[in-house]
């Protein structure tokens, strides 16, 4: 029985044997050709959810227009095979992923031996993992006093990061980082959720990569604001996590500037109370049995 899939299979091996031939690899090259403005049409975009979706875009566009279609029954008719629309989309797309993956090792930062410390120790997780509340809560409370479109839209993205009493039962691997924040929550902290939590631990690995130990732990990092923000805004993993957290604002522009809001805040925060936070958890391990009735509110040690 012939099958449009073993019709590809079987005109897919007479190709192959011919791969060497100069017909097969000016095929090869025309179709890179057409392929490129593909593979570079997200280049202008900052965040990758809106790269990947311009540069999918055209290649939907391409593999359904003219030009693809005919380059290909082209080729077809020269080498003596039927038209075969399906190796034609198969063949395409490898040839696309091919050209992207080595687009991107190109483009990728290469890799250098560092000698700064970016561990985070576990206790240093609890404690981002409470500033990881603490933010969104701030910039709640400040967008919510606006009554336009995009003021109520950061509301609607930046509430999905908090965590329900209802709907935090489940254990995760990160549970762990959660251990300080459930001693101290009186019931009214910003429990963010997994993927906020991550995201705001590449954005402090970032953190670390520009400054060194013995300032990160100080909170010396007035200095150095500038290089942080420029290595933040260059950094693929907090991009990716970013896309994830946000991935319900369409506009990328209104996405971009409540990134560079969250981040200018993260950095501030980091500068002046980081080191602070740090040692109230040391102080909370030393006295766990203490009553929580004379604490300082948390949110107040850190504006």
């Amino acid at each position: 029985m012939t099958t449009p899939g073993n019709t590809a299979a079987r005109v897919a091996s007479d190709v192959v044997g011919i791969a060497e031939t100069p017909t097969c690899i000016s095929f090869i090259l025309a179709l890179c050709a057409l392929l490129w403005p593909v593979i570079i049409a997200g280049d202008n975009s900052v965040l990758c959810n809106a790269a990947n979706e311009a540069m999918f875009a055209e290649y939907y566009k391409m593999c359904t227009g003219d030009d693809f279609y005919s380059l290909w029954d082209s080729f077809m008719a020269t080498i003596g095979q039927l038209q075969c629309p399906l190796l034609y989309q198969f063949v395409t797309e490898k040839l696309f992923v091919g050209l992207l993956t080595k687009k991107h090792s190109v483009d990728a930062p290469r890799s250098s031996a560092s000698s700064v410390d970016i561990t985070i120790s576990n206790t240093e997780k609890q404690v981002l993992r409470y500033v990881a509340g603490f933010i969104p809560h701030a910039l709640l409370r400040r967008y919510k006093r606006y009554n336009n479109r995009t003021a109520q839209l950061y509301v609607a993205v930046l509430q999905q990061w908090k965590v329900s009493a209802v709907t935090h039962t489940h254990t995760t691997f990160l549970q762990y980082t959660e251990g300080w924040v459930n001693a101290v929550n009186r019931g009214g902290l910003f429990v963010v959720t997994d993927e906020v939590y991550l995201f705001f631990r590449a954005v402090e690995k970032v953190v670390r990569t520009t400054a060194n130990f013995d300032q990160v732990s100080k909170g010396k990092l007035t200095g150095i604001k500038e290089n942080i923000m420029k290595n933040l805004e260059s950094s693929f993993l907090v991009n990716k996590y970013w896309c994830t957290i946000a991935s319900s604002i369409a506009n990328e522009k209104a996405s971009i500037k409540l990134l560079e809001t969250v981040l200018i805040y993260y950095v501030n925060l980091r500068c002046r109370s980081f080191a602070d936070a740090y040692n109230l958890v040391t102080r909370h391990k030393d006295n766990e049995g203490a009553s929580k009735k004379g604490e300082k509110s948390l949110r107040k040690s850190l504006n």
